[in-house]
């Protein structure tokens, strides 16, 4: 049929468009054999949709997806303080010598800050400082302000080492240390802290002013001091109160950071959140585990310590895992 809006008038006269083309008339164009890809192939792995080009699904540990159980959300505290205290008898090299090492530095560093610059009285060694009187100096302010980092920083080390124990059963010392969110870890460890105090000094400092606190030098008489004396207690008792109730609010929010690298705002967020969802849990866990840590250390002279403090770290990060989502521990019963 011929278009007459057609430059080229009827097709069916080119010689591409009639059948006897075949042989002799215009080529046909030419067909190339398909390249086989081993990804088109049924069963290929390496394939995974839309997510990305040989992309593989990984859990918030670094771990692919399904080769750990994941948290539910919800905190299960005996699941966790189970688990906790086979890990700590199973690597009880890391876990325990580690808290008595801990510890021994901790007293040494302590005594030779004390010995350079006392504050309890006497004199520095002329050998040392000469002249350098007793109390409150630069040197000694400065000693204090590293120690107080460098505990900070510790702290954050043993926590990542934590949550590496929930991600394989064996632990080494290079678990510790690899591949830490240092810097901004330690800022909100030290935010969360002075707000805390800051919490407390509001509502703790008016009461002390009111119960005649401050006034030590106006004790005269014993019925004076047993006064001072309960005011002190009570404030005391407050303030642990206090601590009791807020903490399950506060104390998931430092694990989004060094698990998740979450910002400032975000392991607040997440972290306020997941402790509101199971604050009567964290509650009853924070309690129990408070007192049954105090009796422990009144009991066995503190050496019970050095078996339930890293049980209580690992449980805490057992149950962070369990309240964001995240992967479980395989061996997790």
């Amino acid at each position: 049929m011929t278009n007459p809006h057609d430059p080229f008038g009827d097709r069916s006269q080119h010689p591409e468009n009639r059948g006897d083309s075949g042989d002799g008339g215009f080529p046909s164009y030419p067909s190339y054999p398909s390249t086989p890809h081993p990804e088109d192939a049924p069963g290929y792995a390496g394939y995974s949709g839309y997510s990305g080009y040989g992309a593989t699904d990984w859990g918030s540990a670094g771990q692919p997806a399904g080769t750990q159980p994941q948290g539910t959300g919800r905190v299960d505290a005996m699941a966790a303080v189970r688990w906790a205290f086979s890990a700590v008898f199973r690597n009880w090299k890391i876990w325990i010598l580690g808290m008595l090492a801990l510890l021994v530095v901790s007293l040494i560093v302590s005594a030779v800050g004390e010995f350079l610059f006392p504050t309890s009285g006497g004199q520095v060694p002329a050998e040392f400082s000469p002249g350098m009187e007793t109390g409150l100096n630069a040197g000694g302010l400065i000693f204090q302000l590293l120690y107080g980092v460098a505990s900070v920083v510790v702290t954050v080390l043993i926590y990542h080492g934590a949550l590496r124990q929930v991600d394989k059963q064996d632990l080494s010392v290079r678990d510790f240390t690899g591949n830490v969110n240092l810097g901004p870890a330690v800022g909100l460890y030290i935010l969360l802290q002075f707000l805390m105090v800051l919490v407390l000094a509001v509502i703790l400092v008016p009461v002390a002013l009111g119960g005649g606190l401050f006034a030590v030098d106006q004790l005269t008489s014993q019925d004076d001091f047993l006064s001072f004396l309960g005011v002190v207690l009570g404030l005391l008792l407050v303030a642990v109160v206090l601590s009791l109730l807020v903490t399950p609010l506060t104390q998931l929010m430092i694990w989004y950071v060094i698990d998740r690298r979450a910002s400032f705002g975000g392991a607040i967020k997440e972290g306020f959140r997941a402790g509101l969802n199971n604050y009567g849990r964290l509650l009853v866990f924070n309690l129990v585990a408070g007192i049954v840590m105090l009796l422990g250390a009144m009991v066995t002279l503190g050496l019970a310590l050095l078996i339930l403090g890293p049980a209580y770290l690992l449980t805490l990060a057992m149950m962070y895992r369990q309240a964001s989502g995240g992967a479980l521990p395989v061996d997790a019963r």
